[in-house]
């Protein structure tokens, strides 16, 4: 019955949603571990059809993520510039290249850094909790 609802709301207009199976999610038993296999083999799945995950990153980067991430201890977002100052610490002195760099890591959830706007573009959010947190004070 859940699965009949699920199906009718989604349809075809959610590609990121992967059917388990018959069904659209996926049962999963903690205390004992049942269906976990069936879902790790399910992102591995995914995981290995996306060609972006093949994509060589620079170690730089990988410092720059962690110095970052570690801020995030501090305060829950960062500034642009002190991020483009991390960067230039560790040896990245391309603004465009900290903004590729920053997109990447927005791509794939390790941080939020919007563009829309200056305001947006120069703020990036480390723990997304916070940002739910305070949109919801609005």
């Amino acid at each position: 019955m859940v699965d009949k609802i699920l199906k009718d709301l989604v349809k075809s207009d959610f590609p990121q949603i992967i059917p388990s199976s018959d069904s659209l999610f996926f049962a999963i038993d903690n205390k004992e571990s049942m269906g976990i296999k069936g879902l790790r083999g399910a992102v591995e799945k995914i995981v290995r059809k996306d060609k972006s995950v093949l994509t060589e990153v620079s170690m730089r980067w990988l410092v720059l993520l962690d110095k970052v991430l570690a801020y995030g201890k501090e305060a829950p977002f960062i500034s642009l510039s002190l991020v483009q100052t991390m960067a230039g610490e560790i040896g990245i002195t391309s603004k465009s290249v900290v903004g590729y760099a920053l997109s990447q890591f927005h791509q794939r959830g390790f941080l939020i850094h919007l563009t829309a706007t200056e305001n947006l573009k120069n703020t990036i959010i480390i723990r997304p909790q916070w940002l739910l947190d305070s949109l919801g004070k609005v």
